[in-house]
Order: C-alpha cells, then sequence, then structure tokens
C-alpha cells in the first residue's frame, strides 16, 4: 500500500528539494555530532568516571534549564519560516526578529537566575558543593544556547542548509577543541570553560550566516513589529516549550538520585552509554528539520498522503542503518572509552539505551505529525506521562543502579507511545495501516531480536 505514495514522493519536485536538504542537512549534522562524540569520548577518557559524572549531571542540568530559554522558538521559526518566506515576507522577517530578541531575553534571565542560584542549586540539590564554579559557568552558557537554538530554527526555515552545514562544522570543531582542551588543563572547570566559548563563538558564526542569507531573499534580519507573531507564541511556542521541558526535570531528579545512591562513577558509566545513544538520536533527528521544513506545504492538496508517510518514517531507516550494528558490537564501542567505563554495566545500559533510541524515532514520527496538524498540546500531554512514567519506574529500580535507570527510560516512551496511538487514530491524523507499517513492524522486531540476544550473551 505505500508503493504509490512512494512513487509520488519521487517523481514529484519535492523529492529533488527533499534530497537537496537532506544531503546538506546530513553533511552538517554528521559533522557537528561526530566531532562533539569524538570531543566527549575524549572528555570521558581524561576526566574517568566519577568526574565524567559531574560533567554529565551539569550538561543534564543544562538541557533542562536550556528548555525554558529556548521558549521552542528555534521549531516556530522552522515552521512558520519555511512555510511563509515567499508568500508573505513581511511575516517571516517578524517571526524572525522575534525569535532573535525573545530568546536573547529569556536567555538572560535564565542565565542570571542560574548564577545567583548555583551554590543553592550544588549544595543543597545535588550535594556536590564542588559543583557551584562549573554551574556558574553554566548560566554563560544557557545565554548561548537560547540564541543558537532559535538560529538554527531560523536557518532551517530560510532553508539556507548548506549555511547551516557550514556553522555546524564550525560548532563541531569549537566542541571539540575547546572541550577536549580544556578538560586536559583544566579538568572539569577547564572542560566548562570550553563549553563557555563554544557556546558564544558559536552564537556569533551563526549570526554573520543568518545575516548574509536575510539579505539574499529580502529579508529584514530585526524587525520589532511581533503583533502578527503572538498568537503562533500561545498555539505553538508555549506549548513545544512544555514539551521540552516538561521530562527534563524528571531525568534530572533521576540522575541526582543515581548519583547519591550508587556514585557519580555510575552517573558517569551512563553518559558515557549515553553518548553512544545520542548519536542514534542526533542520526534520526537530523531528517526532523528538512522533514518539516519540506512537508509545511503538504498539508493539503494530492501529495498530503505522501507527507503523512514521509513524517511517519522518514527518520526510521535512517536510525536503522546505526541500530543494528551498535547493538550487534556493543563490546567494540566500550573501546572507545578508557578501562574504567567497560564494564559489564556498560554494556547492558547501552543495549537497553538502542531500544529506548527505537522507540524514540518512531514517536519522532508522530510528532512531527502533531506538530504538523498544531496538535501540540496534546504532545505536551504525552511529555507529562513520560516523565512521570520515567520517574515512578525509576524509583521502583532505584536498586537496580544503571539497569533501572535505563529501564525507567525505556518504559517512558513505551507509556508515551502507548496513550498517543488512540488519540492519532481517533483524529485521523494517520491511518491504522500506516502507523502500523508492516515493513516498520518487522526492522523493529529484527532490532529487537539482536538487542535480546546480545543482552543474554557472555560479553
Amino acid at each position: 500500500m505505500i508503493g504509490p505514495y512512494v512513487r509520488r514522493l519521487r517523481s514529484s519536485q519535492v523529492s529533488r528539494q527533499f534530497v537537496g536538504t537532506v544531503f546538506w542537512s546530513l553533511v552538517g549534522e554528521a559533522m557537528m555530532r561526530g566531532l562533539s562524540m569524538l570531543g566527549l569520548i575524549f572528555v570521558a577518557r581524561i576526566l574517568g568516571p566519577a568526574t565524567f559524572g559531574e560533567f554529565g549531571l551539569i550538561r543534564t542540568t543544562l538541557l533542562m534549564v536550556a528548555g525554558f530559554g529556548g521558549l521552542g522558538l528555534g521549531l516556530m521559526a522552522n515552521r512558520f519560516v519555511a512555510e511563509h518566506r515567499t508568500s508573505d515576507p513581511e511575516f517571516s522577517s517578524q517571526i524572525i526578529g522575534a525569535s532573535y530578541l525573545i530568546s536573547l531575553v529569556s536567555g538572560l534571565i535564565l542565565g542570571t537566575a542560574v548564577f545567583a542560584s548555583s551554590g543553592l542549586i550544588s549544595d543543597s540539590l545535588l550535594h556536590a558543593p564542588q559543583l557551584g564554579e562549573s554551574l556558574r559557568l553554566a548560566s554563560f552558557v544557557l545565554v548561548g544556547t537560547a540564541v543558537s537554538g532559535a538560529q538554527i530554527g531560523i536557518m532551517q526555515g530560510l532553508q539556507a542548509y548548506r549555511n547551516l552545514a557550514i556553522g555546524n562544522l564550525v560548532q563541531g570543531i569549537l566542541t571539540f577543541a575547546c572541550g577536549v582542551v580544556g578538560a586536559y588543563y583544566g579538568g572539569l572547570t577547564g572542560a566548562m570553560y570550553g563549553i563557555v566559548i563554544q557556546a558564544l563563538a558559536g552564537v556569533a558564526v551563526f549570526h554573520i550566516l543568518i545575516a548574509r542569507e536575510t539579505r539574499r531573499q529580502n529579508l529584514k534580519l530585526m524587525t520589532f513589529e511581533f503583533r502578527r507573531v503572538l498568537p503562533l507564541l500561545w498555539t505553538f511556542s508555549l506549548p513545544t516549550t512544555l514539551c521540552i521541558v516538561a521530562v527534563g526535570p524528571f531525568k534530572w531528579i533521576s540522575e541526582t538520585w543515581l548519583a547519591r545512591d550508587a556514585g557519580f562513577a555510575h552517573l558517569g558509566t551512563f553518559h558515557a552509554a549515553m553518548v553512544i545513544a545520542n548519536v542514534l538520536i542526533a542520526v534520526a533527528s537530523t531528517l526532523n528539520a528538512p522533514l518539516i521544513t519540506v512537508t509545511a506545504g503538504l498539508q493539503k492538496g494530492p501529495q498530503s498522503a505522501t507527507a503523512q508517510f514521509v513524517n511517519l518514517f522518514g527518520s526510521w531507516y535512517a536510525f536503522l542503518l546505526l541500530a543494528i550494528p551498535v547493538a550487534l558490537f556493543p563490546d567494540l564501542l566500550a573501546l572507545s572509552f578508557s578501562a574504567e567505563f567497560r564494564t559489564p554495566e556498560f554494556r547492558s545500559a547501552l543495549l537497553l539505551l538502542v531500544m529506548y533510541c527505537a522507540l524514540l524515532v518512531y514517536y519522532q514520527g508522530m510528532t512531527r505529525i502533531f506538530m504538523m496538524s498544531g496538535s501540540m498540546w496534546i504532545a505536551f500531554m504525552t511529555n507529562v506521562v513520560e516523565g512521570v512514567v520515567l520517574f515512578v519506574a525509576f524509583a521502583l529500580l532505584a536498586s537496580h543502579g544503571i539497569v533501572g535507570l535505563c529501564v525507567a527510560y525505556l518504559l517512558s516512551y513505551v507509556a508515551r507511545i502507548l496513550i498517543s496511538i488512540p488519540f492519532l487514530l481517533r483524529t485521523r491524523l494517520i491511518p491504522l495501516w500506516l502507523l502500523f507499517d508492516r515493513y516498520f513492524l518487522l526492522s523493529f522486531a529484527v532490532l529487537f531480536g539482536v538487542v535480546l540476544l546480545q543482552y543474554h550473551s557472555p560479553p
């Protein structure tokens, strides 16, 4: 049944646009993610499990707070600049200006709050006073992260994927060089200084690229007329922000719990396995932006069914190309890290996280459908369920340490998918046969079988 949609996509003008968009998106993301992953591996080898666990908890804290600072503006810019940049340039310019200004203000507010409360967070919440200075440095990273998130969304909406690839390459080089050099000469504090330099320099690079692209497309970079943008902040940006931040606190609490019960060395091992898992997620997530951009204009008309198929499964098979080799050879990947990380817990965690990533990538397709149909409040509700299930499951499995946390991650996405399916079917956002495509089910079963066999086989 999927044949007509594949042929229609292949023969359409959209397919040529999609191929070009995906190519540059993959090139940029591959360079950035690859260099970032290598940088994290070197940082882990330099710092060791315990200090890398502290570094990982700081990064989790950053990601949790950065979700509030970004306000979903990157996704809003991607979605609506792509849709209106040729038909309504003035509206697109307003979205670009609003994304820039609001992300800067929110980043400054949150950065100031984290800087002022760094002592309280490190002493009272983390019970790790040695992390106070790193949290103060993280406050500067928050400003850069908030602005760069909006900048990336703007470039995606402008379909400037070649320039975005250049920016991502620079970001990857900065992340690798600053992180590794900082960790080598200054330990945890040095690594945080490296992240600060990378974040602020990255904002400057992306600003130059955006200014050049807006001039080329005859759009305004900065405008202070936001009246038409305000409804989007409520209907799209706010629920998107809540989706992003709904799970973060539960992850942060769970990781803090693991560090306090089992020690930072165990948390470092978890984060080492998550480095590999994040590569799998990044490969699939690379297609998120081009899928949203290219299908933004296909929701109506004869190609709407094609957009449904591409949105749901566009990233699954790219993920599968890497996931199966990772599941087959988990012990080889452990060699990337120092001997202190090569434990049975690392192997078990990595295999469980592969299945977690598989569920996450499948759900990404649902999220894109929610986004294109304007159902972001439903997506937020599923995020809340994910976070609650993650916390409750880990509370029950905390005695199992790293494995318990990974199982909790896995169960959280099982719950999220299960509560999303009835809504998708009831609202007819997607047909039943497509939601449970037989090729997807077969490939998922193959991956699950490989993971199961590897999990129960000796290392």
